[in-house]
């Protein structure tokens, strides 16, 4: 007997099935099949497919589905989505490295990013910085957020000179 067995079937939803709406409150509201109410998004993969596998669940944490693709959804439906996924989860990608200091074993980040300037401590670079498929890297914070680190072909000469300090 196979282990993936007693696992749920996974249900496809198609983009043109389902419609997403604001909330007064500013939470996300969708209707789908037999199901309405109040819902949470979330990429699968924000980084190797943005626009793809768009989980969907109730508040509750209880799937829905999965979104394939975006492509032939309603324009006020996708609107509301691409709205709540701009908020969730927030992966600033790093665009230019300001300074990296080293201090008592944490490292200080000043950098400018997608989303403005943002300063952030990490711990030892080796347990903090991942390489990504095509030569980003992923940065993880002391509070746990991420960013995203373009690689080294996409910085300018000043940041690629500091990170090739530490990095």
């Amino acid at each position: 007997m196979s282990s993936t067995t007693s696992l749920p079937e996974r249900s496809w939803i198609s983009p043109d099935s389902i419609r997403f709406r604001k909330e007064e409150g500013g939470g996300l509201r969708a209707e789908w099949r037999s199901l309405c109410g109040g819902v949470t998004v979330r990429r699968l993969f924000p980084l190797s497919h943005p626009n793809s596998a768009i989980w969907v669940g109730d508040r509750s944490g209880n799937e829905w589905g999965v979104l394939r693709s975006l492509d032939d959804m309603e324009p006020v439906s996708l609107a509301a989505l691409i709205d709540e996924l701009r908020l969730s989860p927030f992966l600033p990608r790093i665009t230019k490295l300001i300074s990296l200091r080293r201090r008592l074993g944490s490292f200080n980040w000043a950098v400018e990013t997608d989303a403005g300037g943002i300063r952030f401590t990490t711990g030892p670079l080796y347990e903090t910085v991942a390489e990504l498929p095509g030569g980003d890297r992923l940065v993880v914070d002391r509070d746990e957020q991420m960013y995203v680190l373009a690689s080294d072909r996409m910085v300018d000469r000043k940041t690629r000179r500091k990170l090739a300090k530490w990095l």
